[in-house]
């Protein structure tokens, strides 16, 4: 569902339908529901917390925060947890993403090469043995080793990251594997090939890191920006649908990315500097 697509002004329109019908529009900021850390206070309130919110979160966090919003204290705390929410709305998204994708991946191989795959593919003449695959095989049978008497097949692919299926799609690793992995995306338009796959990948993989950092994710630059977050999350559905994956069926009730962009999207250069004192 997508809420706000025609909002002008700054926070509580985003969501139209929850915004109150009084109160100042640039410096009213409105109880949300869902969302009870962003109170009903104003901004003028918020820029007086300042220094309480910043013995927590540090000042050399919040300066970028700052500088995008030309020094204004309170815009940059609700820009600040604008951006949790958004880094959690995606993190919902690139969750079931990532565990389809690995699923997926797991499927094909263990159809390629047998059950325990993973293991078996690190020994002598597996692909991941191949002096191109180094890396992939450290990280195997570093997990492998961690899980000791607990290991199972299904337990290792589990602790893998996406980072390791990212590398699946590598020139190197995929041609090592025999070039197949491909089969995976049934609905995937012709003339996607693997570098298309692993540049999104990478990109999703980014952003993916950037969360689980805590490092923002409503940048470009200095400059607040949504669309980095926008474009990888197009990535994730698109990766989805190819998969055959009912993206309706599995993100109802958890992707909410569309309505966060929209809190957001007014802040995009409209903010006039501090006054003065």
């Amino acid at each position: 569902m997508y809420f706000g697509a025609s909002c002008t002004s700054l926070y509580p329109e985003a969501y139209p339908e929850w915004a109150a019908t009084t109160g100042n529009s640039i410096t009213k900021i409105e109880k949300i529901a869902g969302f009870n850390n962003l109170c009903s206070v104003t901004e003028r309130k918020l820029a007086s917390q300042f220094e309480e919110f910043a013995r927590a979160v540090s000042k050399a966090r919040l300066e970028r925060y700052l500088t995008a919003c030309n020094r204004r204290k309170g815009k940059a705390i609700v820009l600040y947890k604008a951006n949790i929410r958004l880094s959690a709305s995606l993190w919902g998204v690139l969750s079931v993403f990532e565990v389809a994708l690995r699923n997926a991946i797991d499927r094909h191989y263990t159809e390629c090469f047998g059950t325990d795959w993973l293991r078996d593919q690190c020994n002598p003449g597996g692909y991941l043995s191949l002096k191109d695959c180094e890396k992939s095989r450290r990280n195997v049978l570093e997990l492998y080793g961690d899980l000791g008497n607990d290991y199972s097949h299904d337990r290792l692919v589990a602790k893998l990251g996406l980072g390791f299926w990212k590398a699946a799609f590598g020139p190197k690793e995929f041609r090592a594997a025999g070039s197949t992995l491909l089969k995976i995306f049934p609905f995937r338009p012709s003339g996607v090939g693997q570098r298309d796959v692993c540049e999104m990948l990478k990109k999703i993989n980014t952003l993916r890191n950037r969360i689980a950092h805590h490092d923002p994710v409503c940048f470009e630059k200095d400059k607040i920006s949504t669309a980095q977050a926008g474009e990888s999350y197009q990535d994730c559905m698109l990766l989805m649908k190819w998969l055959g994956i009912d993206v309706g069926l599995h993100l109802s009730g958890i992707d909410f990315l569309e309505r966060e962009i929209a809190f957001i999207r007014p802040l995009h250069g409209s903010l006039k500097p501090a006054p003065p004192g």
